[in-house]
């Protein structure tokens, strides 16, 4: 008798990055693809609210594909079990001290990330309570140029958008394409039907 196909959508993500260790190859791909498509909700969602702005929308690399990764953020001990059931995948040192490996497949790219210090839980979290997806990546023409026209904006739009500090020199006024700023940040605050949703991107220089 033929299996059932699996179907792991009412999973939560804490157990979804679970199964991204599991022993079973089919158990593994199927969380993956539910953790990129969830993750890839969100970033629509985001991309709808960033691209009621004509200037943002036109500074987006692909519109049909604006994606260049989903994050997922994971505790160390979780990290190591992701590593070992995927031991193929590149790897890489980030510069705040944590790893990051990046699982591609299919059109669907997964950056599975230890929690930083940045990220560390509230009080009255556990790091476990913390995993799960944690950004969508967007790939830009020009970060700066895109930083500073979300400064400039206006109206409800600006009071959705958060742009978080950046370690990178400020843009010159008027901006300027400016190579050195490989990423940003912001938070979008997204309108849904339940009420609002908080959104991480991260610009990433194309």
């Amino acid at each position: 008798m033929r299996a059932k196909p699996l179907d792991l959508r009412r999973l939560s993500e804490q157990e979804l990055v679970l199964i991204l260790a599991h022993t079973d190859e089919d158990f593994r791909r199927a969380a993956f693809q539910e953790l990129g498509a969830r993750g890839e909700k969100r970033g629509w969602e985001a991309y709808g609210l960033l691209t009621r702005d004509p200037e943002l929308a036109r500074l987006f690399v692909s519109p049909k594909d604006p994606f260049d990764a989903v994050g997922v953020m994971v505790t160390a001990e979780t990290y190591g079990r992701v590593r070992a059931a995927w031991p193929d995948v590149p790897e890489q040192n980030r510069e705040d001290g944590g790893k990051e490996l990046t699982i591609d497949f299919r059109n669907l790219r997964l950056d599975v990330m230890t929690l930083g210090p940045a990220t560390w839980p509230l009080e009255g979290e556990t790091p476990k309570a913390r995993e799960g997806l944690g950004e969508v990546e967007f790939r830009v023409s020009d970060v700066a140029i895109f930083a500073a026209r979300v400064e400039n904006l206006e109206d409800d739009l600006r009071g959705r958008l958060t742009l978080l500090a950046s370690t990178d020199p400020e843009p010159q006024t008027p901006p300027t394409p400016s190579p050195t700023a490989k990423s940003r940040f912001l938070l979008a605050q997204v309108p849904t039907p339940r009420g609002v949703r908080t959104v991480l991107v991260q610009l990433i220089q194309a």
